[in-house]
């Protein structure tokens, strides 16, 4: 149906000038309608794009401006009727603009087809309403301006399909892992499907799965109503995070009269689990220059899922530190749920003191029972100077050059822990010598002291003067392990003997009486 409307005419012909006739250019636009993609299924949602192509007609031309002035369709509206075709239609009338020669982009209108709607062809009337000029003067100073309003019709085939929607999606997919999804997956069309493929594909580069953008599963018999659940194993990268990423489904398939057919593309959602992640929190460190210690904390699950068998590795490469065990086994692991981890370690004497950072990564297997490993975790502990473990004061060491004698010793626990088995050994060398250089204390607590005696001896030439001895402590330490301390020197103060006082004449005048009683005697009996 055309109708057309005539607003003025404006040409000037040959009214002042009769002797000179003023050419024009006449024509109009020449419109048609069709869909871009003319089929739907019933109780789609759809939407139809109409394309509006104007090829233009011209009865005189002139410039080619003028010309396409001429056919261009202004101020372009497009409506969309239901008419006699099983749908509804959603979206209003709508304003394109201008309409030269060649065709539009497609205008979508949104429908919804009725649920029973009989598989067919239907006639849908397109109505567009514009103005154009039917004739411009030569020059371009006059124009004629008119207005029309056609109805097209379009054809609309409603035809029975498979349609697969995913009605539910269980992800258990974690960024920066692999994990596994299932999608619940509905033959919402109107036909079965005999036999086909379904192809989901991911519309991102941070998932992937199994190293591809799409999935391929192969099917047969899938009828109306019917739901199966589907499983892949999609790879969430680390660039990604825990985001919905959008996804899309679409099955080749058999239909039930042998044809091939392409299903509607659906598209849906997958929302990956944040990153597994671990916090080493509460760090306590005995680690001390020349001594093992131990490096203690809490562990805990900061994720949101569980994870079992969950080991903390001690990955730091340092000189000079050296963990006895570089794994500590964990367990299982709640969201939010921690745990103490224990590590012993030996500090060399030529490490330096001060703060050191310890790197650690958790090893832990995800809900699907697969091996996974997490980021690395950093830690800060302190290191102790060297210290002695004991301290040894003197209370009694003194001798006499040509004699021994016993010296006393105050040996004091000087460490933080319980040791036990105590050996004690003291070294000497030529004035001094040892007679007993051996004693033994079966505990001593932190703090807590006791006396050791040994037996030395200064030789009769050793001269009066302070001589230096050593000693040194084998010991056990409350996890068992034997150690031996370093040397502790002290010394022995050597004094010479005194010398017996008085005149020796006494002596001799008892002797001289002793020896001439004896003569007297020796006489007298003879």
């Amino acid at each position: 149906m055309k109708r057309r409307t005539q607003i003025a005419l404006v040409l000037v012909a040959t009214l002042l000038i009769p002797s000179v006739a003023m050419a024009a250019v006449t024509g109009s636009p020449d419109l048609s309608a069709h869909l871009s993609d003319n089929r739907v299924t019933p109780g789609e949602e759809a939407t139809l794009g109409i394309v509006i192509q104007n090829t233009g007609e011209l009865n005189s031309s002139g410039s080619s401006t003028l010309n396409s002035e001429v056919t261009t369709a202004r101020g372009v509206t497009v409506d969309v009727n239901d008419g006699k075709a099983p749908i509804s239609v959603n979206t209003a009338t709508q304003a394109i603009g201008n309409v030269p020669e060649g065709a539009t982009d497609p205008i979508e209108f949104q429908i919804d087809v009725e649920q029973d709607a009989e598989p067919g062809t239907y006639r849908v009337p397109v109505d567009v309403e514009y103005e154009y000029y039917s004739a411009i003067s030569e020059n371009g100073n006059s124009r004629n301006a008119d207005t029309e309003d056609e109805r097209f019709y379009v054809t609309l085939e409603v035809r029975d399909e498979a349609r697969f929607e995913v009605v539910n999606v269980s992800s258990g997919a974690r960024v920066g892992e692999t994990g596994t999804v299932a999608l619940t997956v509905e033959n919402t069309g109107s036909e079965a499907a005999i036999v086909g493929d379904l192809t989901v594909t991911a519309d991102n580069t941070a998932t992937t799965f199994q190293e591809s953008e799409s999935a391929v599963r192969y099917f047969e018999n899938w009828s109306v109503d019917e739901r199966r659940t589907l499983t892949y194993r999609l790879n969430t990268g680390g660039s990604a995070d825990s985001a919905s990423y959008s996804f899309q489904l679409s099955g080749e398939y058999e239909g039930p009269d042998g044809q091939t057919r392409t299903s509607e593309t659906e598209r849906f959602g997958i929302t990956p689990h944040p990153e597994q992640s671990f916090a080493i929190e509460g760090v306590e460190s005995t680690l001390r220059v020349g001594d093992e210690g131990h490096l203690r904390g809490q562990v805990e699950n900061t994720a949101n899922t569980t994870v079992e068998n969950v080991v903390i590795e001690w990955v730091s490469e340092q000189q000079n530190v050296s963990p006895s065990e570089t794994e500590y086994a964990v367990g299982t692991l709640g969201p939010g749920e921690s745990t103490e981890i224990d590590f012993e370690v030996e500090i060399s004497d030529g490490a330096g003191s001060g703060p050191r950072q310890v790197t650690f990564v958790a090893d832990y297997r995800d809900s699907d029972g697969d091996a996974q490993r997490s980021d690395e975790i950093d830690v800060q502990a302190a290191v102790e100077p060297s210290a002695d473990e004991f301290e040894v004061e003197v209370t009694n060491a003194s001798l006499e050059a040509g004699s021994g004698s016993q010296i006393t010793l105050q040996l004091t626990n000087a460490g933080e822990q319980e040791l036990t088995d105590i050996s004690a050994q003291v070294f000497a060398s030529s004035p001094i010598s040892t007679t007993d250089s051996e004693s033994f204390v079966s505990s001593l607590g932190p703090g807590e002291s006791t006396e050791l005696t040994f037996g030395v001896a200064a030789a009769s030439g050793a001269l009066e003067k302070q001589y230096p001895l050593s000693l040194d402590f084998q010991y056990e330490e409350p996890d068992g392990d034997t150690s031996i301390s370093d040397s502790y020197r002290f010394a022995v103060d050597v004094a010479q003997p005194e010398e017996s006082g008085g005149s020796p004449l006494p002596l001799i005048v008892v002797g001289l009486v002793v020896v001439a009683l004896v003569v007297g005697y020796l006489r007298y009996y003879r």
